[in-house]
This record gives C-alpha cells, sequence and structure tokens, in this order.
C-alpha cells in the first residue's frame, strides 16, 4: 500500500514538473510555483522506495535467523 502511495507521489511530480515546465518555456511567465516544489516529492519518493527495498531485505534476514533457531 505505501509503495502506491510513493508511485502516486512520484507520478504527480513528473506531471507536475512538465506541466510548470511548459508553463515557464512557452507562455514566458512564471505561475509562483517553483521548480523546487516538483524536485522535492520526486526526491523523497525516491527515498521512500529505497528505505522500502532496504526494510524488505532487513525483514528477509530477520525470517531466516528465526528459522534457524
Amino acid at each position: 500500500m505505501v509503495l502506491f502511495l510513493v508511485i502516486y507521489i512520484l507520478n504527480f511530480s513528473v506531471v507536475w514538473l512538465i506541466y510548470s515546465s511548459k508553463n515557464y518555456c512557452f507562455r514566458h511567465r512564471y505561475t509562483g510555483i517553483r521548480l523546487d516544489n516538483c524536485c522535492h516529492p520526486i526526491s523523497g519518493g525516491i527515498q521512500l522506495i529505497s528505505l522500502g527495498v532496504i526494510g524488505e531485505y532487513l525483514a528477509t534476514i530477520y525470517e531466516e535467523v528465526q528459522l534457524r533457531f
């Protein structure tokens, strides 16, 4: 469920990045939405995905250790 939320955040951030870049390039006006507002959720989503991978790895190790005893 968290993975779906992360994927949603990443997709929304990329769409917002494309939209704001298109407005800036073709309309030559700045809408007040800075590029940073698009990049922070993208980097946050990547961090959440990497933490999820690390969590799955640790859970697998924990289960294997429990099976030994």
